[in-house]
């Protein structure tokens, strides 16, 4: 995952400047349409933001298509911005996959009856004694950690604390834009 997202920043910033090259009237057109891109990529939670962006994702792509070189030195780039759309196509095709959820709500639903279950059980054990109560209050937290811990691993929580705002913030470095960090990260 952490490749895809390396790539496809890469890949936007690659996009900007040979578009700039090429045509550089829709360069800042461009600009806008990639700075609105990433932003509401941050707008929305690291394993959905493919689907939230497809709009704004598909206007970039509109504006690549209509690009036309008028001179030497942008038909030798033309097709390294068609490379460049192929890999981006690519990138988001391959996150909108590998960011999908596994742990279904069926799967919810078993994992915490069985939680209650347990946790019941344990309850019924207390007899009053210190120690007793001691051990069933671990194994309670311990059973609430444990599946905090499978929501996390599933939402990819520990990638997406890791890169969710540092990584993007190179895009916009990269297109000569301010950086973005949304209301709830401040």
């Amino acid at each position: 995952m952490q490749t895809l997202i390396a790539d496809a920043n890469a890949s936007l910033i690659s996009l900007y400047r040979v578009i700039g090259i090429i045509e550089p009237n829709k360069k800042e057109l461009i600009g806008e349409l990639i700075d609105s891109y990433m932003i509401k990529s941050l707008d929305f939670e690291f394993l959905e933001y493919s689907d939230g962006t497809k709009k704004e994702f598909d206007q970039m792509m509109k504006i690549v298509d209509e690009i036309e070189p008028k001179d030497e030195k942008g038909f030798s780039l033309f097709q390294n911005l068609h490379n460049t759309m192929d890999n981006m196509l690519r990138n988001f095709q391959e996150t909108a996959l590998t960011a999908k959820r596994i742990i279904t709500p069926h799967h919810w639903v078993i994992v915490i009856l069985i939680a209650v279950l347990l946790a019941t059980s344990l309850l019924g054990f207390r007899d009053g004694d210190i120690l007793i109560n001691i051990f069933v209050g671990v194994m309670l937290v311990g059973m609430y950690r444990i599946i905090i811990l499978i929501h996390e691993i599933d939402a990819n929580i520990f990638l997406s604390r890791q890169l969710s705002f540092d990584d993007p913030q190179q895009v916009f470095s990269g297109i000569g834009r301010m950086d973005y960090y949304p209301e709830y990260a401040l």
